[in-house]
């Protein structure tokens, strides 16, 4: 199957560049702060809460918790020495590393890279607002779920054949839509995202699948049926019928379509080997989809990130994160967040792995 698809498609190199890490230099903090804070184009800014919002600080709290996690996760990927992606990892290590504060308004450099998991939530929020009004533009939105079955470990399959299997799986979705437009006469409006699923348990422990939010339930039912037709040929059974399945969508479902490309966080031990290899196939690859008439809408960062401190005196200050307290800390040992985990976040945050 990888040499077939070796001789499809032209293997892609991962940049070992990336996003550059947020560096800050120690010296001058508090200079940085006042200068940065008047840029446009220096800083992006960390959450939109309005002024009078009681809950400020509760977010901020969980961004101290997503900051905590991220450096666990990304620190475990920089132990394999190997991996091309090393200086996203790094990138990610470093995202909100300070927090400068300019009156009651908090400013941050953000990352953007996927395995940072304050940076997913924003991503996961960002792409809510963009297609909700497509969403609601629907008439009888379905959620469908297309699988393929289990791949195996790296150490067989190589980290070039899952990336050529992730890229064929995405042709192999055009193809079927692209089928059930011609014989449907009409086009196909959907909403679809790639997510692959890690249990390192298994002899094969790669489970990729697409989610879709298709308007009409003729159109989802046909996306099932060739989708299954596509894999299941000359009488061998590729893919589980039962594996395709077809249900009602909501709002929450948008929810479910944005939430990630694979888990970071689940009931099974974090294997770093698997997780970067995931990493490595879907590196500079589009992990949204979009059919017929649907088109996201334009969202600006730039107001939609201001967070402000309205647990705080009126200052100038800038904070650094310090991992041993989970929050950051101004030149004082003043906390920014007050965020003290409990016992439950603790493990969460140094196994990476929730309670069964």
């Amino acid at each position: 199957m990888v040499s077939e698809m070796k001789q499809k498609y032209v293997k892609s190199t991962i940049s070992e560049e990336g996003k550059p890490p947020n560096l800050v230099p120690d010296g001058g903090d508090l200079l940085y702060a006042v200068l940065g804070v008047t840029a446009n184009n220096a800083l992006d800014t960390i959450g939109q809460v309005d002024q009078n919002d009681p809950s400020s600080q509760d977010k901020a709290l969980k961004k101290a918790l997503s900051k905590a996690i991220s450096l666990t996760l990304n620190g475990r990927l920089l132990t394999l020495e190997d991996t091309p992606m090393r200086s996203r990892y790094h990138s990610a290590m470093d995202c909100m590393k300070y927090v400068f504060q300019n009156g009651q308004v908090l400013w941050s450099r953000l990352c953007g890279q996927r395995t940072c998991l304050i940076c997913s939530k924003l991503h996961t929020s960002k792409m809510l607002r963009s297609y909700t009004p497509e969403f609601d533009k629907m008439v009888d939105p379905q959620f469908v779920v297309l699988t393929y079955g289990r791949l195996p470990h790296v150490s067989e399959i190589g980290y070039e054949g899952l990336q050529f299997t992730f890229e064929a799986l995405r042709k192999d979705l055009t193809n079927v839509i692209r089928r059930c437009k011609r014989k449907l006469g009409r086009q196909v409006n959907a909403i679809g995202t790639f997510e692959c699923a890690i249990d390192p348990y298994k002899q094969n422990p790669f489970h990729p699948h697409f989610n879709l939010i298709v308007d009409g339930y003729e159109s989802a039912k046909m996306i099932k049926q060739e989708w299954i037709k596509e894999h299941n040929v000359g009488g061998q059974e590729n893919i589980s019928p039962d594996a395709q399945y077809i249900r009602s969508a909501d709002k929450g479902s948008l929810k479910e379509l944005f939430k990630y490309v694979t888990k970071m966080l689940g009931k099974n031990d974090f294997d770093a080997v698997c997780y970067d290899a995931v990493q490595r196939a879907i590196a500079n690859k589009r992990t949204v989809f979009t059919f017929g008439s649907i088109r996201a809408h334009r969202i600006k960062s730039s107001n939609e990130e201001m967070f402000v401190a309205d647990w705080l005196p009126n200052q100038t200050e800038v904070f650094k994160y310090t991992p041993k307290v989970f929050d950051w800390t101004d030149p004082k040992r003043n906390r920014l967040t007050g965020f003290n985990p409990n016992q439950d976040e603790i493990d969460l945050i140094k196994s990476l792995k929730y309670k069964k």
